[in-house]
């Protein structure tokens, strides 16, 4: 049986940020389809690049052990994200 990972990132520093309009729609379409979905909305500021000496928007250790969490408890057998 198939579960869905949705990971998407917005912009945790502007309102109303850059929501995804697509994973309501794909989410309501799982569940009709009595597929399970999990979906996770990690919010980032824009000033966090170079924050964890990376030259990209990251998560401190502690946001990605949450999120590493989360996926191991799920067990996708697919990942949607809205970044790479």
């Amino acid at each position: 049986m198939h579960r869905v990972l949705l990971l998407e990132t917005i912009n945790a520093d502007q309102f109303p940020g850059r929501i995804d309009a697509n994973l309501p729609l794909i989410c309501g379409y799982l569940d009709e389809l009595a597929i399970p979905c999990l979906w996770l909305r990690l919010g980032i500021a824009t000033t966090n690049l170079m924050q964890h000496q990376r030259d990209q928007a990251t998560l401190d250790s502690a946001e990605m052990a949450n999120v590493l969490e989360a996926i191991r408890t799920f067990a996708p057998t697919l990942l949607l994200t809205t970044d790479p």
